[in-house]
C-alpha cells in the first residue's frame, strides 16, 4: 500500500492528537496539489446497501485546503469533488457482512477478522472465478462537484440550479475577498458536500442483474411469507427458501419496467440483459454469476419454483434499497 502512495487510517484510534495530524496530513497533500482517494464510507457496507450517509472527517480537509489556497493565493488554489462509485457482481464477504449486519443493526465491528479475506486460498479462488465473468466490477466516475456540494461546469466554475455559474469564493470571503474562517459555518458546508456525494452515489451505482434478481427475491419470498419479519426470514430452514416461478418473473418484470423508468429519468443506472426475453435473461445471468462462487447459490432454479437464500438475496438486494420501484412491496 506504501509503495503506491497510500497511507493507512487506524479507525481504533480515538486520541484527539491522532485525528489531528491526519487531518493535517490530508489537508497539505490537497493543497499541494495532489490527488486524494479515499473511502468517505469508512469502511465496507454491512448491509450491502448505498451509503446513505458517510463519514465527514477527511471530507471536510477538501474544504479546508481549498481556503489555505486562497489565503495563500496560490495558483491553483481550486479543489473539486469527484464521486466514484463500485458496483461488484459478487462480493466475497456478502455472507458475513449480512450476517454482521443482522446482529448489530447499525452497530458493526470495524474490523471483520475473521472474514472469507482471512482465508488466501479463499481469496485465489474468488479471484480466478471473477476473470471468467463478463462483468465483475463496475467503476463508474460521476461529475465533479465543488467542496460546497455544487456541481460544476467543463471549466470548473460551480453553477446553480438553473446552470447559472457563480463565484464559490464568495462562500467564504468577505466583500475584500479575504478568507474569513468560521468553523460552523465549514461544518455546513461540508455536510452538504456530503450529502451531494451520497446523491450521486446513488444516483450513479449501476445495478447488475444479480442485485435486481436478488432483490426480487427477497421480496417475493417476503410477500410468500407474510408477518415475519428479515430476521426470522434470514433464519428459514431450507425447505422453506423458495418462491414461485409464476410469481418470481412477475415481479421481475414489474422491477425492470420499473427500472427503465427511472433510468431514463437519470436517477438510476444499469447494466442488464435486453430483448423479448429479458426476464429470463435477467435471471439467468443473476444465477449462473452466484453459481460461480456462494457454496450456497442465492438464486436456484428448481422445476416451478426458484430457490432462495434470503440472507445472501437481503445482501445483493438491499443495492436498491431506497428506489421508488412500482409493484415493489417494500419489507
Amino acid at each position: 500500500m506504501s509503495r503506491l502512495g497510500a497511507y493507512t487510517v487506524d479507525r481504533r484510534k480515538r486520541h484527539r492528537l491522532y485525528k489531528d495530524v491526519l487531518k493535517a496530513y490530508s489537508t497539505e497533500l490537497i493543497g499541494r496539489g495532489a490527488h486524494s482517494l479515499f473511502y468517505p464510507g469508512g469502511t465496507r457496507s454491512r448491509s450491502g446497501a448505498v451509503e446513505s450517509s458517510i463519514k465527514r472527517g477527511l471530507l471536510g480537509t477538501a474544504i479546508a485546503a481549498w481556503q489555505e489556497g486562497l489565503r495563500a493565493e496560490r495558483e491553483q488554489p481550486e479543489v473539486l469533488v469527484v464521486p466514484v462509485s463500485l458496483s461488484c457482481s459478487l462480493v466475497l464477504e456478502a455472507e458475513t457482512l449480512i450476517e454482521d449486519a443482522l446482529a448489530a443493526e447499525g452497530k458493526a465491528r470495524y474490523i471483520i477478522s475473521d472474514d472469507e479475506f482471512s482465508q488466501p486460498t479463499t481469496v485465489i479462488r474468488f479471484a480466478r472465478q471473477l476473470a471468467d465473468l463478463d462483468v465483475s466490477v463496475v467503476v463508474r466516475f460521476g461529475d465533479p462537484i465543488d467542496v460546497l456540494g455544487n456541481p460544476v461546469d467543463e471549466h470548473g466554475c460551480s453553477v446553480d440550479g438553473r446552470g447559472v455559474p457563480f463565484d464559490r469564493k464568495a462562500y467564504v470571503c468577505d466583500s475584500a475577498g479575504r478568507v474569513v474562517m468560521d468553523r460552523q459555518r465549514d461544518r455546513v458546508y461540508t455536510n452538504q458536500l456530503a450529502q451531494a456525494i451520497c446523491e450521486a452515489y446513488r444516483r450513479d451505482t449501476v445495478l447488475l442483474p444479480t442485485h435486481v434478481a436478488a432483490s426480487v427475491g427477497w421480496r417475493c419470498l417476503s410477500r410468500r411469507l407474510q408477518g415475519m419479519d428479515r430476521y426470522h426470514l434470514a433464519l428459514l430452514a431450507p425447505f422453506e427458501r423458495w418462491v414461485e416461478r409464476e410469481a418470481f418473473d412477475a415481479e421481475l418484470k414489474l422491477t425492470l419496467e420499473a427500472l427503465d423508468r427511472l433510468e431514463s429519468e437519470g436517477l438510476v443506472r444499469t447494466l442488464l440483459p435486453t430483448g423479448e426475453s429479458r426476464t429470463d435473461a435477467v435471471l439467468a445471468a443473476a444465477v449462473e454469476t452466484f453459481s460461480r462462487f456462494h457454496s450456497r447459490p442465492a438464486l436456484a432454479y428448481e422445476d416451478w419454483r426458484v430457490l432462495v437464500d434470503p440472507k445472501l438475496c437481503l445482501y445483493y438486494g438491499n443495492r436498491l434499497t431506497g428506489l421508488e420501484l412500482d409493484g415493489a412491496e417494500r419489507s
